[in-house]
């Protein structure tokens, strides 16, 4: 999947490019919260994925990210959602 959004960069649709970077920043934003969260918790965040049996695709390693920004709000809305889960 990861390998599809990846092709969509080099292409030269620039709305498939938009929609991937937005995808991105928001995947972005996801895993910084849930970090954000994993820290404040005193856990280790690949542990406890691989705890229900999940982890992260390695080919997002490889992803370019220029162009992509962290959105600061979407990250807090993220932990604070783990944070209200959590109590």
């Amino acid at each position: 999947m990861a390998a599809a959004f990846a092709l969509n960069l080099f292409r030269p649709d620039t709305e498939r490019k938009a929609t991937y970077l937005a995808r991105r920043a928001e995947f972005l934003a996801l895993v910084e919260g849930w970090k954000r969260f994993c820290a404040y918790a005193g856990f280790e965040p690949d542990t406890v994925l691989k705890a229900f049996g999940l982890e992260l695709d390695s080919m997002l390693d490889d992803v370019p990210i220029e162009n992509v920004e962290l959105d600061e709000n979407e990250v807090e809305i993220i932990y604070q959602s783990c944070l209200k889960l959590w109590a």
